[in-house]
């Protein structure tokens, strides 16, 4: 089945080659398929997708494609537990990926990318990750984009645990956008691994948006630890290891909304370097932790817990930095 189903994405790839624009469509139903797509474009630009319905499944796409007009599209459903997207990998500007997992026990891992820090001729511009996971336990490690206004949407529900773990402007680039959706259930934004943080921007203007749901709380991993304090974990980097929520240059902007029915949430570690930064923590429920740090000048940072047994600890070091605490 499996050399069977590479073959006929070789086929379509050659046929796709003669219009203009490579299109490559993959279906597979039942249990450990695995389905591998790779497209370089010289004009037209590229479109795969691949629908894969049982468990254990695996799939990889790789698209290259740096002219003008058209984009790079690839589109991933897997229904069903245990499956795995891999090495997804976009260079060029206008991408789109799209991931759909609705199962148990899946998983997007191993640095799906767009763009590339280092070489601003394979940057991504404009780009779009979205992940959308349905079920208990599943992962996401590590979804890049180097470039400028790239955007990721990840979306969580239930005892689900995520380390996206950066956005870099590449060559002065500014503008990415980072959008983490967790719903009821044990998830958790880092702790899939201590490699890493659990979210991470470098440039300018970005902004990182973090909302939790449910029966949920948040705990911390430092200094390379691995424990977890709670049922809805959000695990954040220390200076000296473990993982975080980070943003480094200027006029950067992270809020995080966590509503969790009163059964206590937590925020440790959100790091900012730079100037003219803006941190939001609004936290509902009892039991409520909260610990930030911002390095720079103008900066600006608002803690709002509701409930009892909150905790607040904010660290500012620079000028002309604001302040706000409310406890109630």
């Amino acid at each position: 089945m499996k050399k069977l189903m590479t073959l006929m994405v070789a086929l379509m790839f050659t046929a796709g080659m003669a219009f203009g624009q490579n299109n490559a469509t993959t279906n597979q139903s039942g249990n450990d398929n695995e389905a591998t797509i790779t497209q370089t474009a010289n004009n037209g630009g590229n479109n795969a997708t691949v629908d894969q319905n049982g468990d254990d499944n695996f799939a990889k796409v790789k698209q290259v494609f740096t002219g003008s007009g058209n984009n790079n599209i690839a589109g991933v459903d897997q229904d069903g537990d245990n499956n795995k997207v891999k090495k997804l990998s976009q260079v060029g500007a206008n991408n789109n990926f799209n991931v759909t997992q609705d199962g148990n026990n899946n998983i997007v891992e191993d640095h799906p990318d767009q763009g590339h820090a280092n070489n601003s001729s394979f940057a991504s511009y404009n780009g779009l990750i979205n992940i959308v996971q349905t079920g208990n336990n599943n992962a996401v490690w590590d979804a890049d984009q180097a470039g400028s206004n790239n955007k990721l949407q990840l979306t969580q529900d239930g005892n689900d645990k995520a380390n996206v773990e950066a956005q870099v402007s590449s060559q002065g680039g500014s503008g990415n956008y980072m959008e983490i959706t967790q719903g009821a259930g044990a998830n958790q934004v880092g702790g899939y691994s201590d490699n890493g943080p659990g979210a991470y921007q470098e440039g300018e203007n970005n902004n990182m948006t973090i909302s939790q749901s449910g029966g949920s709380s948040a705990g911390t991993v430092g200094k390379g630890t691995s424990s977890s304090l709670g049922a809805n974990n959000i695990f954040f980097r220390d200076q000296e290891g473990g993982q975080g929520l980070i943003q480094v240059g200027d006029g950067n902007e992270m809020t995080i909304n966590q509503d969790l029915g009163g059964l206590g949430n937590s925020v440790d570690w959100a790091w900012q370097a730079g100037n003219n930064n803006i941190t939001t923590f609004d936290q509902a429920g009892n039991n409520n932790t909260a610990y930030g740090y911002q390095d720079g000048n103008m900066n600006q940072f608002s803690v709002t817990q509701n409930g009892n047994s909150n905790t607040a600890q904010y660290s500012q070091a620079g000028n002309g930095n604001v302040g706000s605490i409310i406890q109630n």
